[in-house]
């Protein structure tokens, strides 16, 4: 798969995680999820083995919201491809969405790299 910024995208990195019987479900994070839904944005931390990708995926799989899931890897350090992969799933759900970005995105001077200390 291809989206027109030039960076290969992989259908794979779209899927979210399936909920098995044995999974703690969450409901009142669900719940609140869901009420928050109108918000534009919703981040999500806590450190690994907390649940955050189970209690996501659950909870999009009972919502009306329109979502998207990106898996998240090393590569994505690279805005072009962050910006790739995000560009291709909010399409997935807004058809023909984030046009001029995609246009320009691959001829633009990306800012320069955040310092880290």
């Amino acid at each position: 798969m291809k989206s027109n910024l030039h960076v290969p995208v992989l259908r794979t990195k779209f899927y979210k995680p399936q909920i098995k019987d044995h999974y703690v479900i969450r409901q009142d994070l669900i719940d609140s999820l869901e009420e928050n839904r109108t918000n534009p944005l919703t981040l999500v931390c806590a450190a690994t083995g907390y649940g955050k990708s189970v209690t996501i995926s659950e909870w999009m799989d009972c919502t009306k919201a329109k979502h998207c899931w990106i898996s998240l890897d090393e590569e994505f350090i690279d805005l072009r491809t962050f910006i790739a992969y995000l560009v291709h799933g909010i399409r997935s759900i807004i058809p023909g969405s984030m046009e001029e970005l995609g246009n320009h995105i691959d001829s633009a001077e990306l800012p320069p790299d955040m310092p880290t200390s």
